[in-house]
C-alpha cells in the first residue's frame, strides 16, 4: 500500500513508522493530527523528545517501551514504541478526548472551576506535585481540592475515573 493510500484511511489511533535515526517514513491521519505532517523529516516531537534528550532512552534498544502522559503539539498522549531493529514504530493514543469525556460525565457533580482544573490534570495522570506546579498552587491546596472533589463525586465513579 502506498503512502498516500495509508494517509487516507480513517484512524482512531496514531501510527508512525520511523527509521532508527528518527526519520519519519509514514504516518496515519491521527498521527498527523497529533504531531503534524513529519514524513521525510527527523522527528523531535512527543515520544522522540525523550529519545533526543536521553541517548540511553529505552526506545534506542530493540524491544518495546511505553510512555504515559506525554505532550505532542498540545495533545496529551500515551505512546508505545516498538523497535524491531530496523524501524521504530510508534502507536499513539490521544488521551485528551478521554479526559474531556470524563470531565463531561463529571459535570452533574457541581465541581468548581478550580476543582475541574485539578480533575483534568488528575485524569491526565499527573501527580499531586505536578498538579500543584502546573496550577501554581500549593500541595495543601491540591489536597483540599481533591478532598472536595472526592466528597462530591460518588465512590463508584471515583474508583472508575481516578485509578
Amino acid at each position: 500500500m502506498g503512502q498516500d493510500a495509508e494517509v487516507r484511511q480513517p484512524a482512531c489511533h496514531g501510527i508512525c513508522v520511523k527509521a532508527l535515526d528518527g526519520t519519519v517514513l509514514s504516518q496515519n491521519l491521527k498521527c498527523i493530527e497529533i504531531c503534524g505532517d513529519m514524513r521525510g523529516q527527523i522527528c523531535g516531537k512527543g515520544c522522540m523528545l525523550n529519545r533526543a534528550a536521553h541517548p540511553d532512552f529505552p526506545a534506542v534498544d530493540e524491544g518495546v517501551c511505553h510512555l504515559s502522559g506525554i505532550w505532542s503539539d498540545g495533545h496529551l498522549v500515551d505512546a508505545v514504541l516498538i523497535n524491531d531493529g530496523e524501524n521504530l514504530t510508534t502507536y499513539l493514543l490521544d488521551k485528551q478526548s478521554t479526559v474531556d469525556r470524563k470531565l463531561f460525565l463529571l459535570s452533574p457533580y457541581g465541581l468548581s472551576d478550580a476543582e475541574k482544573n485539578v480533575t483534568e490534570l488528575l485524569l491526565a495522570g499527573r501527580t499531586n506535585r505536578e498538579i500543584a506546579t502546573a496550577l501554581y498552587i500549593s500541595m495543601s491546596t491540591v489536597r483540599t481540592h481533591l478532598g472536595n472533589i472526592y466528597k462530591k463525586v460518588p465512590k463508584e465513579i471515583r474508583i472508575l475515573f481516578f485509578r
